[in-house]
């Protein structure tokens, strides 16, 4: 992970990796900022947008609740590049 930029409001961070399959581009990226998102949530850190007016207690937190994880059907293939826009 690097630090890219310090702005106003926000960090901006690069977080960069290996992908031994270039074809599971999309799957993987969505895996990663999802796990990157759970990881945060769990350590009680928010993602908050710059247009998000913030009139709560500072003991509040807006974090989602925790989704259980689908199992996805092994002989489906649901991944991202998969789907195929309609003729």
């Amino acid at each position: 992970m690097h630090i890219l930029e310090l702005g106003n409001f926000a960090v901006t961070y690069r977080i960069s990796g290996l992908l031994t399959e270039p074809k599971q581009l999309l799957s993987c990226r969505s895996a990663l900022y999802g796990s990157i998102l759970d990881t945060l949530h769990r350590q009680q850190v928010e993602i908050m947008s710059p247009s998000f007016m913030n009139q709560r207690k500072i003991s509040d937190k807006v974090l989602p609740k925790a989704q259980a994880k689908s199992s996805v059907h092994p002989q489906l293939d649901t991944t991202a590049e998969n789907i195929r826009p309609a003729p």
